[in-house]
């Protein structure tokens, strides 16, 4: 018999909390076994992902994680890697594969891969790493209880973005007019704009937004905010611009703009900009699995 327990976990950092998430629907998934067993019954995770350059942090961790329930990748279980490299367009397929193969369950590091894992499957467990608004949407029925097939770790982007709004004109005072680089192919980037800009007339300065669907529109966007003599922006979190980390954070010191963006962005690049993202979504909820 199985069952779940919650308790707190103050400072869990965010990979580590998707990959206790992921760890305990893929224990519940699975029945209790040892040792190596036949190939075909070998239970397997979907992994589906733009690159795998970008994942390396999650996926370190949810072997780990796995590992303390006695699950070895490769022994007792098997993860089915399918990568987009950045198109989108083959996400479809890429999803349909892995319910093909019947995995046991479907980790993806953002929104955009659940939506087409979603449209093959409504019975297979789909964990996400990061979704800013996964009520609004329509992903799950609420916060407290998601229903559904689909859970993970929400960022509330809406709160959150107000509030690196509100750091970064407090970190760079002298910055009045302030970009927000967004991209329309994240769902849940359009219903945070408003926010964002109600808090910006709050804290008297101008918001300039950006619309940055990738790599290919970095250099327009600093033209455009060297142009409008934007003084700091603030990068909304997508996969594509974690991805592409290293020139976004190139840009932003070669242009000298002072940013908040990703916790790992700012890390790597070095960057002196304030985000409370790490501090404030990822502080909490371990759930762990007791046998008996």
């Amino acid at each position: 018999m199985r069952r779940r327990r919650f308790m707190d976990l103050a400072g869990a950092s965010g990979w580590r909390r998707l990959a206790i998430i992921a760890a305990g629907w893929f224990a519940l998934a699975i029945p209790s076994t040892a040792g190596a067993q036949p190939i075909s019954r070998i239970p397997r995770i979907g992994y589906l992902a733009a690159v795998p350059t970008a994942n390396t942090a999650l996926l370190d961790a949810l072997r780990a994680e796995l590992g303390t329930l006695d699950w070895v990748e490769g022994r007792n279980f098997i993860v089915e890697y399918r990568w987009s490299h950045e198109r989108d367009e083959l996400l479809p397929d890429l999803a349909a594969d892995l319910v093909r193969l019947g995995v046991n369950l479907i980790v993806v590091p953002a929104p955009t891969y659940a939506v087409a894992a979603l449209r093959f499957t409504r019975t297979i467990p789909i964990v996400f790493c990061s979704h800013g608004d996964p009520v609004g949407a329509g992903h799950v029925a609420s916060l407290a209880r998601p229903g559904g097939n689909v859970t993970g770790v929400a960022n509330l982007l809406t709160d959150l973005s107000t509030k690196q709004l509100e750091i970064l004109v407090q970190a760079v005072p002298g910055a009045r007019r302030i970009a927000v680089l967004w991209s329309p192919a994240e769902s849940f980037h359009a219903p945070a704009l408003p926010a964002v800009e109600a808090a910006a007339r709050a804290l008297q300065v101008e918001v300039r937004f950006v619309q940055v669907r990738g790599i290919e529109d970095f250099d327009a966007a600093f033209a455009q905010m060297s142009a409008e003599q934007v003084g700091a922006f603030l990068a909304l979190v997508t996969p594509a611009y974690f991805i592409h980390r290293a020139r976004l954070a190139e840009l932003a010191l070669r242009h000298r703009r002072a940013c908040s963006a990703g916790a790992n962005i700012r890390r790597w690049a070095g960057l002196s900009a304030t985000d409370p993202t790490s501090r404030i979504c990822f502080a909490a909820a371990r759930l762990t699995w007791t046998r008996y």
